[in-house]
């Protein structure tokens, strides 16, 4: 589906086909899809006309600029919803370190499997209660607003949009290395705006979805988000499942997911060097991940 044919529906129109529209990358094979539609059509049809107007602005706007894009409410209520009906009986563990560093600023770092990553995040510590989540900013690569069906997933997050590094650009999301170290700055502004005002920041440092689940080395680069201040938290996080709850075929298929928060620590409490926090970042995240997601022996921290 091209995005303009979302944006030009009525709401009448959204509210008959966009629950299947969901449903549809969905895997028959894999569940009976009718349930799911059912439950988004339970969303959908206590929506007013306002409300599916406002996803459908907000919708057509996301990822036309490198800024801060914020959630959709809609749209968060019917991505929450599916993923949970996708991801039930998943674990989520160490939210006890979240609480310990509530209230201060915060940059949470994790391991990157599927395009679902955070939005199984999000939809987990949503359903276990945690606020924080709400204020989530999760800075995001310009391949999440491309396809329709990734940018429904995507506006039900807020999101600071960035290009990929030219290590790991693709789809036409490079950018020139001037034009990438300007924008660098001016998103790493937006989201330290964002922790002082508002709550936590997640990034992906590996740069892109790990190609075979396993933890890849930190992009060097990252570095730039975690030099300041010296009391900025580092919370670690590590996950398996959303690679095969969201595959490379597009397909999505029940999974159970584990979510697993580690020790966080701050800037200041590491020893000093270039690339210091995020190489204790990667050991902390490579010490969360499940077994056949940890990283292999050879792989460096950082490249």
């Amino acid at each position: 589906m091209n995005p303009a044919v979302l944006v030009g529906l009525s709401p009448a129109q959204i509210r008959a086909h966009l629950p299947t529209f969901v449903c549809n990358a969905v895997d028959p094979a894999s569940c009976d899809a009718s349930l799911l539609t059912e439950s988004l059509q339970r969303i959908i049809d206590r929506s007013t006309d306002a409300e599916i107007q406002a996803m459908q602005a907000t919708f057509a706007r996301a990822g036309q600029g490198f800024e801060v894009f914020e959630a959709d409410p809609l749209a968060r209520r019917i991505c929450r919803q599916h993923l949970q009906d996708l991801t039930e009986g998943s674990q989520v563990e160490g939210l006890s370190q979240l609480a310990s560093v509530s209230g201060r600023l915060q940059v949470w770092v994790c391991n990157h499997l599927s395009y679902s990553d955070t939005q199984v995040l999000d939809a987990l510590l949503a359903l276990h209660g945690v606020k924080a989540v709400d204020d989530l900013l999760v800075v995001a690569g310009p391949k999440v607003y491309t396809d329709p069906y990734r940018r429904l997933a995507t506006i039900g997050l807020s999101t600071l949009k960035t290009p990929q590094s030219t290590a790991v650009a693709s789809e036409g999301a490079m950018v020139s290395a001037r034009e990438l170290a300007r924008i660098t700055v001016e998103t790493q502004q937006l989201a330290a705006k964002w922790r002082l005002e508002r709550g936590p920041v997640l990034i992906y440092p590996e740069g892109s979805r790990s190609p075979d689940g396993r933890l890849q080395a930190f992009l060097r680069g990252v570095n730039r988000w975690l030099r300041k201040p010296e009391d900025l938290v580092v919370v670690p996080l590590g996950q398996g499942g959303p690679e095969h709850l969201f595959a490379r075929d597009e397909r999505m298929r029940p999974r159970q997911v584990t979510l697993r928060f580690g020790v966080p620590f701050t800037v200041g409490e590491v020893a000093k060097g270039r690339h210091g926090p995020l190489e204790e970042a990667w050991h902390r995240v490579a010490a969360l991940v499940p077994p056949q997601n940890a990283p292999t022996p050879e792989t460096e921290p950082v490249r």
